[in-house]
């Protein structure tokens, strides 16, 4: 979890911390994990399908993402969580085999589907949804929209783990202030605004030449070496995303997959 020493984070968080945006009001978060898309896989990858082995979608892609979120907006004071598995049958191929024909086929036990809305402390509501399989061509992996009083925050990425790659990580804001008054046949009007929108330039320093995952690696060692202790996560914030996530397995374990049944259609009216 490396995200607390993203530049692009940091970004975020100060002009947050910083008065320049106001108070949040509300976060969209929607996220694309790459793999679990339904195609074969390498019998090597067998362990992201069996939950017992502790390494799948919510263990990995989940928290790397959400760990970065939560040190930016605070935690979570209330929330509800829906889990699915929407392709349960999973291809494996030998990569010794060059036509990777699939050997056998296995049922998954992890989710692939993972939606969690919420309240956070600062009673700002958040609302996430993050499935397997690739973007829409042309849209971005992680696409996460901060609403705030003073105006909007767009922060874009080619994959959901910013924390570990964020070469392509996008900052953008709305001011407000700079926005035309809207009137009442607006609402009514499919004509796109024309809004100015602001690049917030994300720092770059010397390990930013090193590209690639060990960027952020290196800057949460030099912070753990020299004390910044807001730059890294602890044993304190490891063991809060952990017990997040068992809380929402274990109401997915209670509900069943996609949640409880909804009554409304069986009801005598």
């Amino acid at each position: 979890m490396q995200g607390q020493a993203n530049p692009a984070v940091n970004v975020i968080k100060n002009a947050i911390e910083g008065g320049k945006i106001g108070k949040v009001l509300s976060t969209t978060i929607t996220g694309y994990a790459g793999a679990f898309n339904g195609d074969p896989n390498p019998e090597s990858s067998i362990h992201l399908f069996q939950r017992a082995a502790g390494a799948n979608m919510m263990t990995v892609w989940f928290l790397h993402t959400f760990s970065l979120i939560f040190h930016t907006l605070g935690e979570l004071s209330s929330f509800d969580s829906m889990l699915g598995i929407s392709r349960p049958e999973i291809g494996l191929f030998d990569l010794k085999d060059p036509s990777k024909k699939v050997q056998r086929t296995i049922t998954s036990d992890t989710p692939d589907q993972i939606f969690l809305q919420g309240k956070l402390a600062s009673n700002a509501l958040l609302s996430s949804h993050m499935e397997g399989g690739a973007p829409f061509p042309g849209e971005p992996g992680l696409r996460w929209h901060i609403v705030d009083e003073k105006g909007e925050l767009l922060i874009t990425n080619n994959i959901m783990m910013m924390d570990m790659l964020h070469t392509s990580a996008k900052v953008q804001w709305l001011d407000y202030s700079r926005k035309a008054q809207s009137k009442v046949g607006d609402v009514l009007s499919d004509k796109p605004q024309s809004v100015p929108v602001t690049d917030l330039e994300v720092p770059k320093d010397e390990l930013s030449k090193v590209g690639g995952v060990a960027e952020n690696v290196g800057r949460l060692y030099e912070a753990f070496a020299d004390g910044e202790k807001g730059m890294y996560a602890d044993w304190e914030v490891g063991l809060s995303g952990h017990e997040l996530m068992e809380e929402m397995f274990q109401r997915w374990d209670g509900e069943g997959n996609f949640g409880r049944e909804a009554k409304y259609m069986k009801a005598d009216i």
